[in-house]
């Protein structure tokens, strides 16, 4: 008895000395609480983060909508789709012939009697220069910054009314006269200036000829600048609705960059409870991701510890939404538009399993699976057993020490 007292006593005092001097990744809790020169803490009957906490419903579901971004249409579309008019701005190459009636044109008199006196006089390719002029022989300069061809047109023929019969001119674009567009951006193959085509080009005929994209598509976003306007868009959405392929313009801008989308994931979940050096971040890997489809990225539930009842989502909620979901939301400002959600859904009801797979992930939502209520009691005697068995096997390894033959015996 006297030797099971005394290893007793010998693993109280080994349990003292480790918990101060085993080896330990960083200082424990209390030095640091302890040894802050300054504090500022929550206490545990007051939140640290007002926010509300809503049930998954029906009612929910519909009213929490996809978040795609804006509409090419809608900012840039052209009516009827027909390809935007070209007005002329300095850098721009015109193509001039001009044609007169017979009896004279505009460099010899000619003799009605050759045919080839019908026959157009066609001028060297004219660039508009900085101060928005082209040069026409007889001419003289023409301002044409801002006009569109017919306009320009018109004023060459004006011009030379009193110099030749009847002129007629002829204005055109080269094959690619009609401007440039900025193609750039991390998930596009080539960043470059891509020149325009007389006929018109739309936004995935500038990136196709740029090498296309690079990288998967449900990965990429295109976004259009022209002036003070920008608008936004998935590619596939784009790829798929004609309506959003609207035409380019000369000086347009086109972002094509890589949006990887994420969800971070914590609590009692499979993968997480199994496998080693999980970080708890998992990417989308289609265009749209249901919570339903989440939690299957993530293994499911963990039979051993997961609460069915108590299944999280994180997010900051557009105030309209929540509102039109019948949330009470006088205890936030009425400037606020985001308000910090948490969803909560029952898995043991066979209701949440359709509802998760209506129910939208976006990106940087957070997934917490809580504990059972179980799990903590059986910490406890998980932890109870550990010490009492480790009190055990000292105290018989004493015992068997000292009594050399009833081990050997045994």
């Amino acid at each position: 008895m006297r030797l099971i007292k005394l290893g007793s006593s010998l693993v109280a005092c080994l349990f003292v000395w480790g918990c101060t001097y085993l080896p330990a990744n960083g200082p424990d809790a209390s030095v640091v609480k302890e040894q802050a020169t300054s504090s500022l803490q929550t206490t545990t009957d007051e939140p640290g983060y007002e926010y509300v906490l809503v049930d998954l419903s029906q009612k929910v579901v519909q009213k929490i909508p996809k978040i795609d971004p804006s509409s090419f249409y809608k900012s840039f579309g052209m009516r009827r789709g027909s390809v935007p008019e070209f007005r002329a701005k300095a850098g721009d190459t015109l193509n001039i012939a001009i044609y007169w009636a017979a009896g004279g044109n505009v460099n010899t008199p000619g003799d009605p009697s050759r045919p080839d006196n019908n026959s157009a006089t066609k001028l060297p390719p004219q660039t508009v220069d900085r101060s928005g002029r082209i040069s026409v022989p007889f001419a003289g300069d023409i301002e044409v910054d801002g006009l569109t061809l017919r306009e320009i047109r018109h004023k060459i023929e004006g011009k030379l009314a009193k110099r030749a019969l009847e002129p007629q001119a002829i204005v055109t674009l080269p094959e690619t006269g009609a401007g440039s567009v900025t193609v750039l951006g991390d998930a596009v193959t080539t960043s470059s200036a891509v020149k325009l085509r007389a006929s018109g080009d739309r936004i995935l005929e500038i990136i196709g000829r740029s090498g296309g994209i690079k990288v998967p598509e449900h990965e990429v976003l295109i976004s259009l600048q022209r002036g003070n306007k920008r608008g936004t868009i998935y590619y596939p959405k784009l790829a798929r609705n004609p309506m959003e392929n609207v035409y380019v313009q000369p000086g347009d801008i086109i972002s094509v960059t890589r949006y990887q989308r994420k969800f971070s994931a914590f609590g009692a979940l499979v993968s997480l409870g199994q496998t080693q050096g999980l970080t708890g971040q998992f990417t989308f890997e289609s265009e749209h991701l249901s919570l339903g489809e989440a939690l299957s990225k993530t293994g499911g539930l963990l039979d051993t510890r997961a609460d069915a009842l108590e299944v999280y989502l994180y997010r900051l909620e557009a105030r309209k939404s929540l509102r039109a979901a019948g949330v009470d939301l006088r205890p936030f400002k009425a400037t606020q538009r985001l308000i910090p959600t948490i969803y909560r859904v029952n898995l043991r009801d066979p209701a949440g399993f359709f509802l998760t797979h209506r129910f939208p992930i976006r990106n940087k939502d957070i997934i917490y699976v809580a504990n059972a209520k179980s799990v903590g009691v059986a910490k406890f005697f998980d932890h109870v057993r550990t010490i009492t068995g480790g009190v055990a096997g000292i105290t018989g390894d004493v015992y068997a020490t000292s009594h050399p033959a009833h081990a050997l015996g045994h």
